[in-house]
């Protein structure tokens, strides 16, 4: 969210976001598991009752591993957007102590025994 002092983290909307990035990441290891599945049952073995049935059990598993490159290709995007995002959450979280110290700093360095002074700008 952007304000007047600039960009501004909504913790709870990045929160929601990381847990729905590890329910995402959890559905495709479910994936994975079910197309392994899927895999290991579509040997030569089964396809025996015509002379098509290698050509069959080839091409299946030809579309597996396709698959599978391309959902590994997700996982991996996935789990970056995942990373990216809890390590955004925590720099901005360091980055707000940061400032907070800062100013703190700052205003123990006002001399108390003196009006402040505000520029008209």
């Amino acid at each position: 969210m952007t304000g007047e002092r600039g960009i501004q983290l909504d913790l709870e909307t990045a929160e929601r976001q990381v847990k729905l990035l590890e329910r995402c990441q959890q559905k495709l290891d479910e994936s994975v598991e079910q197309m392994e599945e899927l895999r290991v049952g579509q040997t030569e073995q089964v396809w025996t009752a015509d002379g098509k049935s290698v050509d069959l059990a080839a091409k299946l598993t030809a579309k597996y591993l396709a698959g599978r490159e391309q959902l590994n290709a997700i996982q991996k995007d996935i789990a970056e957007a995942h990373e990216n995002l809890k390590l955004a959450i925590e720099e901005t979280r360091l980055l707000d102590e940061e400032q907070k110290r800062a100013f703190a700093a700052m205003l123990k360095t006002i001399n108390l025994g003196f009006p402040i002074k505000l520029s008209p700008f």
